[in-house]
């Protein structure tokens, strides 16, 4: 009876990794636009380590691919920007040019004096705003300081994501190495169990037990590959793409 129950605990659990099977075909199919279909995959012993080629390091630039980066990178561009469009207009747009005298777009000024002190003379106006134009500036330093905070903080939360992510892929090669252990244990106290059933009074309910507990350890052996797998994905979400 225990043998039987053994025996359908672990046909219940076939069914339910073939559903999860059909499940994910099924979102792969989804995913690359196709009808469902079976997809044909390598056993497990012929998949290679997903930790292999990982770089335990990553530049920070590396998370300059990420979408979020990107904005917070063009906002605080614009802010920039926007400091020196304030600051140039303080100043009325005439130039000096030496023996040429001043001059604006419009050409050689004979008589500035005259024009500087016309109040509506469009080249003077920044003087006559100066105080509006010194809020303007003022308002434009804050906002280039806000981006570049905002900046920081985007950057600083992306590094989080990435740390996590290796942190989840080292953490998964390190439990496969010794979950690897734990299978080749498992083999060879089933090969004890069967001898010492053969040749001492041992009852076949050890060898049940012994195999239960392989079959336990190489399930577990799975769920850390595929927990890498998982890793390996993450990380390449969180640099906004992966590198190369």
């Amino acid at each position: 009876n225990q043998a039987s129950a053994s025996y359908y605990n672990v046909e219940a659990s076939a069914k339910t990794l073939e559903k999860q099977i059909r499940i994910i075909e099924n979102n792969v199919a989804l995913l690359i636009n196709e009808i469902s279909h079976t997809i044909e995959r390598s056993e497990f012993r012929e998949c290679k380590n997903p930790e292999s080629g990982l770089s335990k390091k990553i530049s920070l630039a590396a998370l300059a691919n990420r979408p979020d980066v990107k904005v917070a990178e063009y906002e605080l561009s614009r802010n920039f920007y926007g400091v020196n469009i304030a600051r140039s207009a303080l100043y009325p747009s005439i130039k000096l040019g030496g023996s040429i005298g001043w001059t604006n777009n419009l050409g050689v000024i004979s008589n500035p004096g005259s024009l500087l002190m016309t109040a509506l003379g469009s080249l003077t106006q920044p003087i006559f705003n100066r105080g509006i134009n010194m809020a303007n500036l003022k308002i434009a330093k804050a906002q280039y300081e806000q981006a570049m905070i905002s900046f920081q903080k985007t950057l600083l939360n992306a590094g989080n994501e990435v740390n996590n992510a290796l942190i989840e892929c080292q953490n998964s090669t390190d439990k496969q190495l010794f979950r690897k252990n734990q299978v080749i244990a498992n083999q060879q106290a089933l090969e004890n169990s069967m001898e010492l059933m053969k040749y001492t009074s041992s009852t076949y309910l050890e060898v049940l037990i012994a195999q239960n507990a392989l079959l336990q350890s190489k399930l577990l052996q799975v769920a850390d590959w595929f927990e890498g797998i998982q890793g390996r994905i993450n990380l390449y979400k969180a640099l906004g793409g992966g590198t190369e």
